[in-house]
């Protein structure tokens, strides 16, 4: 396997890494409470631990994202979500179970409900949570310890960028903070590469009585309809 290029924030020029290594870097950065900026199976991704109220505070920070606004969160599978998110048993975990039998892994999010612990209580309300299984080597070697906060790597409003300088470029903004602000606000370390598509995963909502596309995405609504043998409603919002 090649190399694969590095930022590592806390000095100032990429490097390149073999991939073991990379792993090891990226899982200390997450374990001190840092973000890792990555490509991931949809879109460029900012990756951090989900249990860590200080890292969740450094994402929102540094996307100038309102803090209103949950964060999705990347699991191994089922059962992770099910133990480390702690899923409710009901209708959203039975419907969550059967489509990621179809979709997982892959770019779908579903929102089921979920008991208040630590990672909900970081990420959303406490009363659920958003979960995908994504369908990347780098990141399921990242998920063997526990969840990761997995989001867009840009501005609140922003597309996110398509390789790493873009994305390095992107969270600077046009107010032009600094590389050391960034490192600062918590961004660890950045690695290049490409993501695997070009379009944020589909997000449905499966605690109601139908299920609710939340965003639009490469899994499409007749898709999850004919899965769930159910008819689906949406309700666009933006990413």
């Amino acid at each position: 396997m090649g190399l694969t290029s590095a930022l590592d924030l806390s000095g100032t020029k990429w490097e390149r890494y073999e991939q073991t290594v990379l792993v090891e870097h990226a899982l200390a950065n997450l374990r001190s409470g840092r973000i890792v900026a990555a490509p991931t199976d949809t879109v460029y991704g900012l990756l951090a631990m989900a249990s860590s109220s200080e890292a969740i505070d450094a994402v929102f920070q540094l996307k100038a994202r309102p803090r209103e606004r949950a964060l999705p969160v990347l699991v191994q599978g089922t059962s992770q979500a099910i133990e480390a998110c702690r899923v409710i048993n009901g209708r959203s975990k039975d419907r969550m179970e059967e489509l990621a039998e179809l979709f997982w892994p892959g770019a779908l999010t579903m929102v089921v409900s979920a008991e208040a612990n630590p990672i909900t209580t970081n990420v959303s309300d406490g009363s659920s949570i958003a979960v995908r299984a994504p369908d990347d080597e780098l990141l399921r070697s990242l998920l063997t310890a526990e969840p990761l906060v997995g989001t867009s790597a840009n501005l609140h409003g922003q597309p996110p960028g398509s390789g790493g300088l873009e994305v390095v470029n992107g969270l600077m903004g046009e107010s032009g903070r600094s590389l050391k602000y960034l490192y600062e606000i918590g961004l660890g370390l950045v690695i290049d590469g490409r993501p695997g598509g070009s379009q944020s995963s589909t997000v449905v909502d499966l605690r109601g009585e139908l299920p609710v596309i939340l965003r639009d995405g490469p899994i499409s609504s007749s898709d999850i309809s004919d899965a769930l043998r159910l008819p689906s409603r949406r309700r666009t919002e933006s990413s």
